[in-house]
């Protein structure tokens, strides 16, 4: 049994376990492969983030951000798990 250390590791393993549950057959690579996030800089040169499901833009950013570290805290906000 594992024992976790901090909510982030608990909110990746409900993920994980929430979309095993409805795909149990579906390999992780391809779960990451169909939910995936994207951090770019817009026309203003502010950073911008958007959340992909099944390769469609399903979230994006209200606001744009000077750097790309308030942009990725923005995006944890809206349960982006990444680094």
């Amino acid at each position: 049994m594992k024992v976790f250390t901090t909510s982030r590791e608990i909110i990746e393993a409900d993920q994980k376990m929430d979309e095993k549950h409805l795909m149990p057959n579906v390999d992780d690579k391809i779960l990451q492969q169909m939910k995936r996030w994207e951090f770019y800089r817009d026309n203003s040169n502010q950073w911008q983030w958007r959340k992909f499901e099944h390769n469609k833009v399903v979230a994006v950013s209200a606001d744009g951000f000077s750097s790309r570290q308030a942009c990725a805290n923005d995006a944890r906000r809206k349960g982006y798990i990444g680094s």
